[in-house]
Protein backbone atom coordinates (compact mmCIF):
# COMPACT_ATOMS: atom_id res chain seq x y z
CA UNK A 1 0.00 0.00 0.00
CA UNK A 2 2.70 2.27 1.23
CA UNK A 3 4.75 1.52 -2.30
CA UNK A 4 1.37 2.37 -4.38
CA UNK A 5 0.86 5.70 -2.62
CA UNK A 6 4.59 6.48 -3.39
CA UNK A 7 3.70 5.74 -6.69
CA UNK A 8 0.39 7.71 -6.67
CA UNK A 9 1.91 10.48 -5.54
CA UNK A 10 4.96 10.82 -7.88
CA UNK A 11 2.42 10.32 -11.40
CA UNK A 12 0.70 13.25 -9.87
CA UNK A 13 2.48 16.03 -8.31
CA UNK A 14 -0.14 18.39 -7.25
CA UNK A 15 -1.98 15.46 -5.26
CA UNK A 16 1.82 15.04 -4.03
CA UNK A 17 1.42 18.92 -3.07
CA UNK A 18 -2.29 18.88 -1.69
CA UNK A 19 -0.93 15.92 0.55
CA UNK A 20 1.83 18.43 1.86
CA UNK A 21 -0.56 20.93 2.53
CA UNK A 22 -3.27 18.57 4.63
CA UNK A 23 -0.72 17.07 6.15
CA UNK A 24 0.71 20.08 7.32
CA UNK A 25 -2.52 21.02 8.57
CA UNK A 26 -3.80 18.00 10.53
CA UNK A 27 0.43 17.39 11.99
CA UNK A 28 2.24 20.40 12.10
CA UNK A 29 5.21 18.15 12.79
CA UNK A 30 5.18 16.51 9.30
CA UNK A 31 6.08 19.63 7.06
CA UNK A 32 8.75 22.16 7.44
CA UNK A 33 6.11 24.85 7.36
CA UNK A 34 2.56 25.11 9.06
CA UNK A 35 0.23 26.93 10.68
CA UNK A 36 -0.57 29.64 7.91
CA UNK A 37 -2.54 32.64 8.68
CA UNK A 38 -3.28 35.53 6.52
CA UNK A 39 -2.59 38.75 7.90
CA UNK A 40 -4.59 41.26 7.28
CA UNK A 41 -3.12 44.59 5.46
CA UNK A 42 -2.72 47.22 8.36
CA UNK A 43 -1.30 44.52 10.28
CA UNK A 44 1.52 43.64 8.30
CA UNK A 45 4.34 46.34 9.15
CA UNK A 46 3.51 44.93 12.96
CA UNK A 47 3.72 41.69 12.01
CA UNK A 48 6.75 41.89 9.65
CA UNK A 49 8.86 44.49 12.64
CA UNK A 50 7.65 41.65 15.46
CA UNK A 51 9.05 38.59 13.27
CA UNK A 52 11.96 40.17 11.72
CA UNK A 53 14.55 37.94 13.66
CA UNK A 54 12.67 34.76 13.58
CA UNK A 55 15.40 32.86 11.00
CA UNK A 56 17.82 33.75 13.88
CA UNK A 57 16.33 31.52 16.27
CA UNK A 58 19.26 28.83 17.04
CA UNK A 59 16.71 26.27 16.89
CA UNK A 60 16.25 26.11 13.40
CA UNK A 61 19.58 24.89 11.74
CA UNK A 62 19.71 21.87 13.31
CA UNK A 63 16.30 20.76 12.28
CA UNK A 64 16.49 22.22 9.08
CA UNK A 65 20.11 20.06 8.75
CA UNK A 66 18.47 17.04 9.64
CA UNK A 67 15.89 17.21 6.46
CA UNK A 68 18.55 18.16 4.12
CA UNK A 69 21.34 15.68 4.99
CA UNK A 70 18.76 12.61 4.13
CA UNK A 71 17.66 14.74 0.85
CA UNK A 72 21.20 15.28 0.22
CA UNK A 73 21.95 11.59 0.41
CA UNK A 74 19.27 10.72 -1.43
CA UNK A 75 20.90 12.88 -4.59
CA UNK A 76 23.68 11.51 -3.95
CA UNK A 77 22.51 8.74 -5.11
CA UNK A 78 21.39 9.48 -8.25
CA UNK A 79 17.33 10.48 -6.71
CA UNK A 80 15.24 13.25 -7.80
CA UNK A 81 14.66 15.65 -5.05
CA UNK A 82 12.96 18.55 -7.04
CA UNK A 83 13.88 21.75 -5.77
CA UNK A 84 17.64 20.56 -6.22
CA UNK A 85 17.19 19.21 -10.02
CA UNK A 86 15.45 22.41 -10.47
CA UNK A 87 18.31 24.50 -9.41
CA UNK A 88 20.34 22.15 -11.80
CA UNK A 89 18.65 22.58 -14.82
CA UNK A 90 18.61 26.41 -14.48
CA UNK A 91 22.08 26.70 -14.22
CA UNK A 92 23.78 23.75 -15.93
CA UNK A 93 23.17 25.53 -19.36
CA UNK A 94 25.28 28.52 -18.28
CA UNK A 95 28.48 26.68 -16.65
CA UNK A 96 31.31 26.60 -18.72
CA UNK A 97 33.42 23.93 -19.18
CA UNK A 98 36.84 24.11 -18.33
CA UNK A 99 36.25 27.74 -16.99
CA UNK A 100 35.02 28.07 -13.18
CA UNK A 101 32.48 30.92 -12.26
CA UNK A 102 31.87 32.65 -9.30
CA UNK A 103 28.55 32.12 -7.35
CA UNK A 104 27.07 33.76 -4.34
CA UNK A 105 23.71 32.39 -2.28
CA UNK A 106 21.90 34.41 -0.45
CA UNK A 107 20.35 32.90 2.62
CA UNK A 108 22.31 30.05 2.39
CA UNK A 109 21.67 28.16 5.25
CA UNK A 110 23.84 25.61 6.34
CA UNK A 111 25.46 26.52 2.72
CA UNK A 112 24.05 23.04 1.62
CA UNK A 113 23.22 24.31 -2.54
CA UNK A 114 27.34 23.21 -2.57
CA UNK A 115 26.68 19.74 -2.32
CA UNK A 116 24.34 20.32 -5.09
CA UNK A 117 26.53 22.06 -7.36
CA UNK A 118 29.33 19.49 -6.31
CA UNK A 119 27.57 16.16 -7.05
CA UNK A 120 26.07 17.24 -10.27
CA UNK A 121 30.10 18.76 -11.41
CA UNK A 122 28.90 22.26 -12.25
CA UNK A 123 31.35 24.37 -11.91
CA UNK A 124 30.97 27.52 -9.58
CA UNK A 125 32.79 28.79 -6.93
CA UNK A 126 30.22 28.74 -4.39
CA UNK A 127 30.00 31.50 -1.45
CA UNK A 128 27.38 32.31 0.93
CA UNK A 129 25.83 34.58 3.03
CA UNK A 130 22.75 34.42 5.42
CA UNK A 131 21.12 36.89 8.20
CA UNK A 132 21.36 33.98 10.76
CA UNK A 133 24.67 33.64 12.71
CA UNK A 134 23.92 30.53 14.00
CA UNK A 135 23.18 29.17 10.04
CA UNK A 136 26.49 30.83 9.43
CA UNK A 137 28.09 29.02 11.79
CA UNK A 138 26.66 25.59 11.02
CA UNK A 139 27.64 26.28 7.24
CA UNK A 140 31.38 27.14 8.42
CA UNK A 141 31.37 24.03 10.70
CA UNK A 142 30.07 21.79 7.81
CA UNK A 143 32.42 23.26 4.87
CA UNK A 144 35.21 25.55 6.55
CA UNK A 145 37.01 25.95 2.83
CA UNK A 146 34.43 28.08 1.64
CA UNK A 147 33.51 32.02 2.25
CA UNK A 148 30.63 32.68 4.64
CA UNK A 149 29.52 35.59 5.80
CA UNK A 150 26.48 36.96 7.98
CA UNK A 151 24.79 39.72 5.74
CA UNK A 152 21.43 41.79 5.80
CA UNK A 153 20.36 41.22 1.96
CA UNK A 154 18.80 44.37 2.10
CA UNK A 155 22.56 45.68 2.28
CA UNK A 156 24.58 43.72 1.44
CA UNK A 157 28.66 44.48 1.96
CA UNK A 158 30.28 42.57 -1.08
CA UNK A 159 31.43 45.22 -3.76
CA UNK A 160 28.88 46.13 -7.16
CA UNK A 161 28.87 43.22 -10.05
CA UNK A 162 31.33 40.71 -7.22
CA UNK A 163 29.62 37.37 -8.70
CA UNK A 164 29.18 35.76 -11.97
CA UNK A 165 25.84 34.62 -10.43
CA UNK A 166 23.75 35.18 -7.50
CA UNK A 167 21.09 32.90 -6.32
CA UNK A 168 18.41 34.17 -4.13
CA UNK A 169 17.89 30.78 -2.08
CA UNK A 170 14.31 30.70 -1.13
CA UNK A 171 14.99 34.00 1.24
CA UNK A 172 12.97 37.09 -0.74
CA UNK A 173 9.46 35.32 1.09
CA UNK A 174 10.87 36.29 4.71
CA UNK A 175 12.15 39.76 3.58
CA UNK A 176 9.31 42.35 4.23
CA UNK A 177 11.39 44.99 2.39
CA UNK A 178 12.25 42.17 -0.83
CA UNK A 179 12.29 45.73 -3.42
CA UNK A 180 15.74 46.33 -1.42
CA UNK A 181 16.52 42.59 -1.47
CA UNK A 182 16.38 42.62 -5.01
CA UNK A 183 17.98 45.29 -6.39
CA UNK A 184 20.92 44.32 -3.95
CA UNK A 185 20.77 40.60 -5.24
CA UNK A 186 21.12 42.59 -8.80
CA UNK A 187 23.67 44.91 -7.75
CA UNK A 188 26.29 41.91 -6.45
CA UNK A 189 25.91 39.81 -9.56
CA UNK A 190 27.96 40.17 -13.03
CA UNK A 191 25.66 37.93 -15.38
CA UNK A 192 23.17 35.67 -13.79
CA UNK A 193 20.46 35.96 -11.05
CA UNK A 194 18.22 33.16 -9.62
CA UNK A 195 15.52 33.81 -7.34
CA UNK A 196 15.00 29.84 -6.38
CA UNK A 197 11.32 28.66 -4.95
CA UNK A 198 9.51 32.08 -4.79
CA UNK A 199 6.03 31.91 -3.99
CA UNK A 200 3.96 34.25 -5.93
CA UNK A 201 0.13 34.98 -6.08
CA UNK A 202 -0.85 35.07 -9.88
CA UNK A 203 -3.40 38.64 -11.16
CA UNK A 204 -3.73 39.04 -6.90
CA UNK A 205 -2.20 41.83 -4.98
CA UNK A 206 1.11 40.47 -2.18
CA UNK A 207 -0.35 38.30 0.12
CA UNK A 208 1.32 38.06 3.73
CA UNK A 209 1.31 35.08 6.07
CA UNK A 210 2.28 34.07 9.52
CA UNK A 211 3.08 30.61 10.00
CA UNK A 212 5.27 28.39 11.82
CA UNK A 213 8.62 27.03 10.29
CA UNK A 214 10.93 24.15 11.64
CA UNK A 215 8.36 25.40 15.09
CA UNK A 216 9.09 28.98 15.12
CA UNK A 217 6.70 31.57 13.90
CA UNK A 218 7.71 33.25 11.10
CA UNK A 219 6.65 35.32 8.40
CA UNK A 220 6.19 34.76 4.41
CA UNK A 221 5.23 36.29 1.20
CA UNK A 222 3.69 35.75 -1.77
CA UNK A 223 4.47 38.62 -3.76
CA UNK A 224 2.47 39.86 -6.59
CA UNK A 225 3.63 38.35 -10.10
CA UNK A 226 2.70 41.78 -12.25
CA UNK A 227 4.70 43.93 -9.18
CA UNK A 228 7.33 40.64 -9.18
CA UNK A 229 8.36 40.76 -12.84
CA UNK A 230 8.01 45.14 -12.64
CA UNK A 231 10.87 45.04 -9.66
CA UNK A 232 13.00 42.79 -11.86
CA UNK A 233 12.78 44.90 -14.98
CA UNK A 234 13.54 48.08 -12.65
CA UNK A 235 16.30 46.55 -11.09
CA UNK A 236 18.19 45.38 -14.79
CA UNK A 237 16.95 41.91 -15.00
CA UNK A 238 15.47 40.16 -17.80
CA UNK A 239 14.20 36.71 -17.68
CA UNK A 240 15.84 33.82 -19.04
CA UNK A 241 13.83 30.95 -17.75
CA UNK A 242 11.15 29.89 -15.25
CA UNK A 243 10.10 26.48 -13.38
CA UNK A 244 7.17 25.65 -11.44
CA UNK A 245 7.96 23.74 -8.81
CA UNK A 246 4.57 23.27 -7.43
CA UNK A 247 1.01 25.24 -7.20
CA UNK A 248 -0.74 25.81 -3.77
CA UNK A 249 -4.36 27.59 -2.95
CA UNK A 250 -4.02 30.54 -0.38
CA UNK A 251 -7.24 31.52 1.00
CA UNK A 252 -7.69 34.08 -2.00
CA UNK A 253 -6.26 32.03 -5.20
CA UNK A 254 -4.08 30.14 -6.38
CA UNK A 255 0.24 30.32 -5.48
CA UNK A 256 2.70 29.18 -7.44
CA UNK A 257 6.30 28.45 -5.75
CA UNK A 258 8.43 29.58 -9.09
CA UNK A 259 12.40 29.39 -9.59
CA UNK A 260 13.43 32.63 -11.94
CA UNK A 261 16.85 32.43 -13.71
CA UNK A 262 17.40 36.12 -14.87
CA UNK A 263 20.63 37.48 -16.84
CA UNK A 264 21.72 40.97 -15.94
CA UNK A 265 20.66 44.07 -18.22
CA UNK A 266 20.53 47.78 -17.44
CA UNK A 267 18.00 49.03 -15.42
CA UNK A 268 14.73 50.38 -16.99
CA UNK A 269 13.28 52.51 -13.97
CA UNK A 270 9.37 52.22 -15.40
Amino acid sequence: MKAFTRRLLKRYPRLQDAAKLLMGIVDPRFGVSSRYALVAGDEVSTEAERLAKSWTAASIPARQRQLVDRQLQDFASGKSIQAFDVFVDLLKPHAQEGHTRSLLEIGCSSGYYSDVLRLRGLPFAYSGCDYSPAFIAMAQSHYPEIDFRVEDATRLTYPDASFDAVVSGCCLLHIPDYEAAIAETARVARDLVLFHRTPLVIGRPTEVFTKAAYGVETIEIHLSDALFYQLLANHGLKVVQTATLSTDQTPRGPSEVISILCRKTEPSHA
